[in-house]
């Protein structure tokens, strides 16, 4: 989560330093961030002088809701330093036989894309439900209150710092405006509802309400 809200400053940041490999320190430790696809196989061919090994398997243990038993059994000559033995050590083998180009990874691929297949299906039926609905809402929001800019006219946000855009492109800054309510004769009471209907409202190119 905290990486999903910083992702902005993360971009910005790797962008000033453009290394095909840098070094994070940390309390007791460093993190090695490679940037470069060589130098990823370089550094997967070095399992043991660079290894990826203890971070997955504190992950596991963190994730899975281990014990501190199970914890301390799984990080034992985690990098193979001691012979090809611990859980570690035994895995990484089989995880490289499964993998490799041939029939096996074939099976594994085509199980994971009827899964994604059916998963975006699925999504796409709910995501079309939550657009209506929430262009519903703005819709209602529109029609009973005023917006103006704090600063006296609206201008386009600039969405420079913005990488990752799913529905709408996120502004770089805040848009500070002010709402306040319409006026409204008397007598008129305001009424909002989603029913049945015989005809359809274009709320978007591609969905219908």
């Amino acid at each position: 989560m905290s990486i999903s809200r910083k992702k902005n400053q993360l971009i910005r940041s790797s962008e000033k330093a453009p290394l095909p490999i840098s070094t994070l320190h940390i309390p007791g430790k460093k993190v090695y961030v490679v940037n470069s696809p060589h130098l990823i196989q370089a550094v997967q061919k070095q399992p043991k002088a660079l290894s990826f090994r203890p971070i997955e398997a504190k992950l596991s243990g963190a994730v899975c809701g281990l014990s501190q038993k199970a914890r301390d059994l799984i990080m034992k000559n985690v990098n193979g330093t001691d012979g090809n033995w611990g859980i570690s050590a035994e895995l990484y083998p089989l995880f490289k036989e499964s993998l490799k180009p041939g029939k096996g990874l074939n099976a594994l691929n085509n199980v994971m894309i009827r899964v994604v297949g059916d998963a975006l299906d699925s999504l796409a039926e709910r995501r079309h439900f939550a657009t209506n609905e929430v262009l519903a809402l703005v819709s209602m929001f529109f029609s009973r209150f005023e917006i103006e800019p704090t600063k006296g006219t609206w201008k386009i946000p600039k969405t420079d710092n913005t990488r990752v855009q799913t529905v709408i492109m996120e502004p770089d800054d805040d848009i500070e405006v002010s709402i306040f309510t319409r006026g409204i004769p008397e007598g008129v009471k305001w009424k909002f509802g989603l029913r049945d209907s015989t005809s359809f409202l274009a709320m978007a190119n591609e969905d219908k309400l």
